[in-house]
């Protein structure tokens, strides 16, 4: 089996027209004695969008017009019907709203001012007085409006304290979906998804925070798998890919708090959280409770937004049309007089619904490979 260069594409009749990305790509072509096998790309033009079509990608919900997944959008980011906090969440939560309340009624003057019109002339009134009013004034109504007393929701902080919760359970995921990704949208002429404050950040044609990322089961699973790796590192490129220069590279970093050491340049992001899952097996969480949940949800948020973008990199491409059908081809030498033999198409195998053109033309030369090796078996 001999790869050959002396070809191009244009000189065979091919089953399918090659696709224009052939211009920035090599076709693999391989002899095995009187036959060339040959691997290329075909334009795809009824590819199913790999959101709805494949496990793993998870969902992008959009705040468009006229898109019908704004209910989703805003369940996921604990929205209510108006594009704002959905209060009524919080007051599921109500041990947590209490704490925040009597916090806050203990320190404020419309509570004070209350208080002491309530109870009277009381000499030395301190802050414990007016916390154990406030725990007082709560348990009355166990945070509940009552029409026939004063009670908790009567003050103007009411609704702060509310807001105030829902950020704090936003933040931790306990309202919302705990792992929504915030996304941007290009749209000029097509679209480009990207992580918020990523991407194209035209002033004109982005919409910030246009739409959302949430996992489905499978990517919900592989976020838990690495986000107690993530606890303790990440993993970055070093941002120098070009096409064909092979130069990219994935590195694992450890945090400042473990000892902020890095991997090598690995080839495959594979090795590279390989490398930080091991350290990984050697290091312990916080004993403090709040930067044990603080790492905790770092490594969550790393693994969503990661996850997040490799789903947006190929339903981008999706998006732009570049997707492919592999073709691998066999062609049968009918002149070997000359410097320049003559080729007879013989047959081919064609798998469709590729997306990318990096991925796909290593699909497309490792299965002209295949083919040539079993065509060398026969003759053997």
């Amino acid at each position: 089996m001999q790869t050959t260069s002396d070809l191009s594409l244009s000189d065979l009749d091919l089953p399918f027209n090659e696709s224009p990305i052939m211009n920035y790509h090599d076709a693999a072509m391989l002899t095995v004695g009187n036959r060339l096998v040959v691997g290329y790309l075909a334009d795809e033009h009824d590819c199913e969008n790999p959101l709805e079509s494949c496990d793993g990608m998870g969902k992008v919900f959009t705040a468009h017009r006229w898109s019908t997944t704004q209910s989703e959008m805003r369940e996921a980011l604990a929205l209510d019907s108006e594009w704002s906090p959905d209060l009524d969440l919080v007051d599921e939560h109500k041990s947590r709203l209490r704490a925040a309340w009597i916090e806050t009624a203990m320190y404020s003057p419309e509570f004070i001012v209350w208080a002491d019109e309530t109870a009277g002339a009381r000499a030395g009134k301190n802050d414990a007085y007016y916390r154990r009013r406030a725990v007082k004034l709560w348990s009355e109504t166990d945070g509940e409006y009552n029409y026939r007393s004063d009670c908790v929701q009567d003050f103007g902080f009411w609704d702060d304290v509310r807001t105030k919760v829902w950020n704090e359970l936003r933040d931790e995921g306990a309202i919302g979906d705990k792992d929504v990704v915030v996304l941007d949208c290009y749209d000029h002429g097509g679209q480009s998804w990207s992580l918020s404050g990523q991407g194209m950040q035209c002033q004109f044609d982005t919409a910030k925070g246009g739409g959302v990322w949430v996992p489905d089961e499978s990517a919900r699973e592989e976020i838990e798998r690495r986000a107690k790796v993530y606890a303790f590192g990440r993993i970055v490129q070093n941002g120098l890919w070009t096409r064909k220069s092979g130069k990219l590279r994935h590195i694992a970093i450890l945090d400042e708090a473990y000892g902020s050491s890095e991997s090598e340049g690995f080839n495959d992001w594979h090795e590279a959280f390989a490398w930080l899952e091991a350290k990984a097996k050697n290091l312990r969480l916080s004993r403090r409770k709040a930067d044990r949940a603080s790492q905790e949800r770092r490594g969550r948020q790393r693994a969503a937004m990661e996850l997040a973008q490799a789903s947006l990199n190929t339903y981008n491409d999706w998006l732009a049309g570049n997707c492919y059908g592999i073709v691998t081809a066999v062609f049968t030498k009918v002149d070997e007089e000359g410097d320049e033999p003559t080729y007879e198409f013989e047959s081919s195998n064609e798998c469709w619904g590729f997306i990318g053109d990096d991925y796909a033309m290593e699909e497309a030369a490792r299965a002209a490979d295949e083919s040539a090796k079993s065509f060398q078996a026969e003759a053997a």
